[in-house]
């Protein structure tokens, strides 16, 4: 974002290349001066170097960022799915968005998961009793909000039980 080359071939057939900071203009919220393009430009943009780090919030902010990103929201909230989330939004926004937790929600053993840039898969434990965090969702997170302990063991007997009822013949529903 810092070095990003724009080429043009002038009428003389002459090339004239430029370097432009692409992250100053967004980090101050400047308008580039003279930077139109023109049909025929090319534009490069090189990959971040390994140690360069990007403030994603920052980027997030910016006029370049989508209005929202899709990230899927699953387990305990009142409707669970993929939801549509300001680019700089919290973990917790994301849950807010999909409805709150539910009152079987465990909010200290929230899961965020998310594909990194390698192709790996990165799973963090968040607590979030607080309903508050300083995580960034991202477009393609996946945030699972698990059931509190007592809730899964209810489950799991309600589940077993029920077909034993239908077998042994009691009526009514565990």
């Amino acid at each position: 974002m810092r070095q990003i080359t724009l080429r043009r071939t002038l009428t003389n057939g002459e090339v004239y290349e430029t370097t432009v900071n692409l992250w100053d203009a967004i980090a101050n919220g400047s308008v580039l001066e003279n930077f139109a393009l023109q049909d025929g430009d090319s534009i490069f943009v090189p990959r971040l170097a390994n140690a360069d780090t990007i403030d994603r919030r920052l980027l997030a902010r910016s006029q370049f960022a989508p209005e929202t990103v899709r990230v899927r929201v699953v387990g305990e909230v009142k409707q669970p799915g993929e939801v549509e989330v300001p680019p700089d939004s919290s973990i917790s926004s994301a849950v807010a968005i999909a409805g709150g937790p539910t009152v079987d929600a465990r909010l200290s053993q929230v899961v965020h998961v998310r594909m990194n840039e390698s192709g790996e898969v990165d799973r963090q434990v968040v607590d979030l009793r607080n309903l508050t965090d300083t995580y960034q969702i991202q477009a393609g997170d996946v945030v699972i909000v698990p059931k509190k302990d007592i809730a899964s063991v209810l489950d799991f007997a309600t589940r077993l039980l029920n077909p034993l009822t239908l077998l042994l013949g009691i009526p009514g529903r565990f």
